[in-house]
């Protein structure tokens, strides 16, 4: 988990919010639910690794049972997704809107439209946050 996210998480739990992560398992040591500092619950979620640790997009129909059911556990009205090229959060960001519940997103990175890779990420993150509530652009 990124440093800068889970001071986010922190500050927000200091003002009365429930928050909770879902992120991938972690070198394969990881997985299930684990308790942080002021009660913060992390969810590593247990896909396999196909390409330099990370899970194919098509895993959303695998995951989306695993996924509803945090949503609903949880109580969760606001999902907020960082990082673009994670396709674990366009899987949740999606599951998420297709549950009624507020989506947020944060992009910190800018994506180039001359090669193979900069296109076709701006194609999904096109497709992915069509239906955004709420972006937060930082340059």
């Amino acid at each position: 988990m990124e440093t800068h996210t889970y001071q986010l998480a922190q500050c927000l739990i200091e003002r009365g919010h429930k928050v909770i992560f879902i992120t991938n398992k972690f070198k394969n040591e990881r997985s299930g639910i684990r308790y942080m500092a002021n009660g913060m619950k992390v969810y590593h979620f247990p896909h396999m690794p196909v390409v330099q640790g990370d899970v194919a997009f098509l895993s959303f129909f695998n995951s989306l049972p695993l996924i509803r059911q945090i949503l609903i556990r949880e109580h969760i009205d606001i999902v907020h997704g960082h990082q673009s090229t994670s396709i674990l959060q366009h899987v949740v960001m999606l599951a998420a809107k297709s549950y009624g519940i507020k989506t947020v997103f944060t992009e910190h990175s800018l994506f180039g439209y001359n090669d193979f890779h900069g296109i076709h990420l701006n194609k999904i993150i096109k497709w992915s946050f069509r239906d955004l509530d709420a972006a937060v652009c930082v340059s």
